[in-house]
């Protein structure tokens, strides 16, 4: 851990069997492919993007959950994962829990990861895009560690009723009448002396996101959780990137960090690498990179119909790394082909945790 973890909390899990309510959390983090180490029988280390969990047995008392984070934002993000996953795991484990650095608040407040968003522009990027840009409420306080979010869209014609942060430090949902739909995507720019981001939706009939996109209006307001989680690509190659139409604004993210270690460095990615975005052609998928100097990473840039992609990808994969493998996999699309290449990854590949990830951002046959 590093000293630029500015906030803790820590809770205990009472009970007389702590040993296998931490074998139990472990396994669901190896299960999830998560970053979490052994330190001993009794103790383990989870590393989410550098903040980090730390499970500790205490005998005759229970488990000791401890949480160090870089700022308040991930700290309380943390918080609602681990309880979100105690309720699933543990039912009734989690209700009446409170965390050390919040014993003394009594009511349900705003999480301070939520966000109202409300719609300054929107333009046509090309048949598959629209980009939205939104002013933030609260942007001071908007996470820096993540690109990822949930947006909330209210019930139409219903003045919007936004989540709380329950005592135990999970989300509270509203229900009813007034429940949202909660829909993942990708911040594609954050403009922070404007107050302003940019949020990329891909054009297709029936999402319930993409369908308010297409209609909304300045003015129109949308709610926003997160943002949370990023893979970091490392310099030293060769590297892949893979994305369908969902997940290409987060591949681009990606390619742009990795441009600006570059110039950090003045050096490109040794042993470069490849970059398939399902957006049509391959002038297609360097359009949408347009403005990154993608030379002087050492990249290839291939492009894949997005309605083929999932049956393409992995054979232009294994084409394009015939002769070598990749260092770092990276893929984020639909679940099944997150699973088929997953498997590419760890056994044909030989990657490991930290140097391959394979993200289902959808699945088919369930509304998106």
């Amino acid at each position: 851990m590093t000293a630029a973890l500015q906030c803790s909390a820590s809770v205990l899990l009472p009970g007389s069997g702590p040993t296998p309510m931490l074998e139990m959390l472990v396994a669901e983090m190896n299960r999830h492919s998560m970053d979490v180490t052994r330190l001993s029988p009794a103790e383990a280390l989870l590393n989410l993007d550098g903040n980090f969990v730390r499970l500790k047995v205490r005998d005759g008392e229970g488990l000791l959950v401890s949480i160090e984070a870089g700022g308040v934002v991930p700290l309380h993000r943390i918080k609602q994962w681990l309880v979100e996953h105690l309720e699933e795991l543990l039912p009734g484990k989690a209700a009446g829990l409170r965390w050390s650095d919040d014993l003394e608040r009594t009511s349900e407040v705003p999480p301070p990861y939520f966000h109202e968003l409300t719609v300054l522009r929107k333009r046509a990027l090309s048949p598959l895009f629209l980009r939205l840009t939104f002013r933030v409420d609260g942007m001071d306080r908007l996470g820096r560690d993540g690109i990822h979010v949930k947006l909330a869209l209210p019930p139409e014609g219903r003045k919007p009723v936004w989540p709380t942060l329950a005592l135990n430090g999970g989300l509270n949902l509203p229900g009813g009448e007034d429940a949202l739909s909660l829909r993942y995507y990708t911040i594609r720019a954050v403009r922070p002396e404007a107050g302003e981001i940019d949020i990329d939706i891909v054009r297709h009939k029936g999402g319930v996101v993409s369908d308010w996109a297409e209609t909304c209006t300045p003015g129109a307001v949308i709610g926003l959780l997160g943002p949370a989680g990023f893979q970091h690509p490392p310099l030293a190659g060769p590297l892949l990137i893979a994305a369908d139409s969902t997940a290409a604004p987060a591949a681009v993210r990606m390619i742009e960090a990795l441009a600006e270690d570059a110039a950090r460095s003045g050096a490109a990615v040794s042993g470069g690498g490849h970059v398939f975005l399902g957006l049509g052609t391959g002038e297609d998928a360097r359009s949408y990179l347009e403005g990154l100097e993608l030379s002087a990473l050492g990249l290839s840039i291939h492009g894949l119909a997005p309605e083929t992609f999932d049956a393409e990808i992995e054979p232009a994969i294994r084409s394009a790394f015939d002769q070598t493998s990749p260092v770092f996999a990276w893929f984020a699309g639909e679940q099944q082909t997150a699973q088929r290449l997953r498997a590419l990854f760890r056994k044909t590949y030989g990657l490991g945790k930290g140097s391959q990830y394979a993200i289902a951002y959808w699945t088919r046959g369930n509304p998106v």
